[in-house]
């Protein structure tokens, strides 16, 4: 009875795991360039019994009944970075990547993190910044006499003067990884590298296989709603029958502890 337990409560720990993933989901499902959680699962150990319920010797396997697991548990929470849908703002900012590829973006701390949210700002000084005012990398710095701003699909970065005639003010590059899945992600739709992920490649959008940027646009999460209600009901069973296992478990305890000789 105390194995069942055990193996319910791992049950239990597991799914709420994956509770939390979804639940994290369905909250950034406005969350322009979002990537949605997947959570992946692992038995754990299985030991040999023998028929008094005492493990094997792994030296002495003679006579053991089959092996007994010991529960699940949640081996790995990943990002899944498929692309999500553009959406059309009009604002000559707002930068959506098509493909492959992220912004380069410097950290206070120097550090370089990376980013698929292409809504930018312009500081005091004329900079390109992401929305939460880190800037650009390498920097763009608008002169302080232009009029408009216009970046085109292969990110180069145009603005115009006073006489209207354009000049190029910077390009973007684009960034990308072996295995994005191995990022760290900091929060605010930013992701560090890591010995999984690989070190960053640059590239020029729209070649070697990298995306395209498309300006006035911003792309989506790509959380599925419909997919996440299901994935929701499905860890609510799941979690319901690892705790009856558990209820189960004590009452059978209780029987047996109230017996009478």
């Amino acid at each position: 009875m105390l194995r069942t337990i055990d193996t319910g409560r791992a049950g239990i720990i597991a799914q709420q795991t994956r509770l939390d993933t979804v639940a994290n989901n369905l909250a950034n499902v406005n969350t322009p360039a979002f990537k949605r959680q997947e959570v992946s699962f692992a038995d754990l150990l299985y030991q040999e019994m023998n028929a008094a319920g005492r493990p094997v010797e792994k030296e002495n396997p003679a006579g053991a009944d089959p092996v007994h697991g010991t529960g699940a548990r949640a081996a790995a929470v990943t990002k899944n970075f498929s692309g999500g849908a553009l959406i059309t703002t009009g604002r000559p900012l707002d930068l959506a990547i098509a493909g492959e590829g992220f912004l380069q973006v410097e950290l206070p701390d120097g550090r370089y993190a990376y980013t698929r949210s292409g809504a930018l700002n312009i500081a005091p000084d004329g900079t390109l910044v992401v929305d939460r005012g880190y800037p650009l990398a390498p920097g763009i710095t608008l002169p302080g006499n232009y009029r408009e701003i216009t970046i085109s699909f292969d990110g180069t970065v145009l603005v115009g003067g006073e006489d209207g005639a354009p000049e190029e003010a910077g390009r973007l590059s684009l960034y990308r990884f072996v295995n994005p899945a191995g990022l760290d992600a900091l929060g605010n739709n930013l992701y560090v590298p890591t010995p999984a992920s690989g070190e960053p490649v640059e590239g020029t959008p729209g070649q070697g296989g990298f995306g395209v940027f498309r300006p006035g646009c911003l792309e989506s999460s790509n959380v599925d709603l419909t997919r996440e209600m299901v994935s929701l009901v499905e860890t609510q069973r799941a979690a319901q029958i690892a705790l009856r296992m558990v209820q189960n478990a004590e009452e059978m305890w209780n029987i047996a502890n109230n017996l009478r000789k």
